[in-house]
């Protein structure tokens, strides 16, 4: 270990937005399924599943639902017997299972499922594809969240990877140019993994080298998440001429 220089530690500060349905991000891949749970006190059927492939954001929008409903979580291994047990005492409260396709034990998450319904309780899934799709060997799951109301979750489009960018630079307080979101829009990845990395290394590089974000610090971050990456050496044109950031 060497001591030669003391170097600034950075710090994970407002990467994550706070868990607020109504202060979510919003483009047509989403739109539809914020609307839908922002109305869950209306809704005409008792048990909604929202799909889409994985990393679109399907947690994310169901934890800040969570917040929103004060429903209870469970991931979809937290379907076993202590939780049917706890259910079966009483439950006042709508219910999440993420990653519901991902339940091994089919006859306690039935149980489960009549559990909630037998309560007047609504219940939430999330999943990689409609419940139709999930290949049930139980004839009366499958039934039962077959009659879902199933709404697919797009992956990340153009418009919220756009916004998102400009959200986090401006949290982040750091002034950037249009051709910064230029730069990155055609260059990364639609998914909010991946964001949380690229933010990750941004954050941690600008910081601990005290650079600021400029084109040629984005490339060396961009060449160190893929060191594949072909990246030209010209610059693309600017968005406009405005700034994003304080």
């Amino acid at each position: 270990m060497t001591h030669a220089k003391p170097t600034q530690i950075p710090l994970d500060l407002g990467l994550t937005p706070p868990m607020r349905l109504g202060n979510l991000l919003v483009s047509s891949c989403n739109h539809q399924v914020i609307t839908l749970l922002l109305d869950w006190k209306n809704w005409s059927v008792p048990v909604v599943a929202i799909y889409g492939p994985r990393r679109s954001g399907k947690t994310h929008i169901a934890r800040a639902w969570q917040e929103h409903s004060a429903a209870i979580w469970l991931e979809s291994w937290e379907v076993n017997e202590n939780k049917v047990r706890d259910f079966a005492n009483g439950i006042n409260r709508p219910v999440v299972v993420d990653n519901a396709d991902l339940v091994v034990d089919e006859p306690l998450f039935l149980h489960l499922y009549n559990i909630i319904r037998a309560q007047n309780q609504i219940l939430l899934l999330t999943a990689a594809s409609a419940p139709a799709h999930w290949g049930l060997r139980l004839p009366d799951l499958a039934s039962r969240l077959m009659s879902a109301f199933a709404l697919k979750l797009e992956k990340p489009d153009d418009e919220m990877i756009e916004k998102m960018l400009m959200q986090y630079f401006i949290n982040q307080q750091m002034v950037v140019s249009s051709d910064v979101i230029a730069f990155l829009l055609p260059r990364i990845e639609r998914n909010f993994a991946y964001l949380d990395r690229l933010f990750q290394r941004i954050n941690q590089g600008s910081l601990a080298a005290k650079r600021k974000i400029t084109i040629p610090f984005l490339k060396e971050v961009l060449l160190s998440m893929d060191p594949t990456m072909n990246i030209p050496v010209s610059n693309p044109p600017s968005l406009n001429e405005r700034n994003f950031g304080l």
